[in-house]
Order: structure tokens, then sequence, then C-alpha cells
């Protein structure tokens, strides 16, 4: 599935939303101020699925090359 991350420009995540279809889900949208990047990336759904880690995602990953990639 593919969610909307929004990063600083280090990659470091700001917030996420679902990705719809036009037409579809709400009429809000993630939008990108200055000095941040939106990204649309594929994640697992075992990954949206637990909410504790969801929640602890900005903590855990960043954003590199359009991925999410673990801060270790």
């Amino acid at each position: 599935m593919k969610i909307a991350v929004l990063s600083d420009t280090e990659g470091r995540l700001i917030g996420i939303a679902p990705v719809h279809d036009p037409g579809d889900g709400p009429v809000g949208r993630i939008v990108a101020q200055k000095g941040q990047v939106l990204h649309e990336i594929d994640v697992d759904e075992d990954l949206l699925a637990d909410a504790d880690r969801l929640a602890r995602l900005h903590e855990t990953h960043r954003v590199s090359e359009g991925r999410l990639v673990s801060r270790s």
C-alpha cells in the first residue's frame, strides 16, 4: 500500500497519511511547505496494521532515495 510521507530535506519524518485514488477517501491532502518534501512510498500492510510501530515510525525510520530506511 502507498502512503504519503512528509519529511524535511534531511529525510526526518514529519507526517504520514494514506494515499487515495482520485475521488476516493477524504478530501484533505498532506501538502509540503517550504523546506519539506512529500513522498509517495510503498509499505508493507504489516506496518500499517501495527499501531505501536506506526506511532514510532518517526523515531525509527527516515526517508532516503524515496524509501523508508531504518535509522540504525
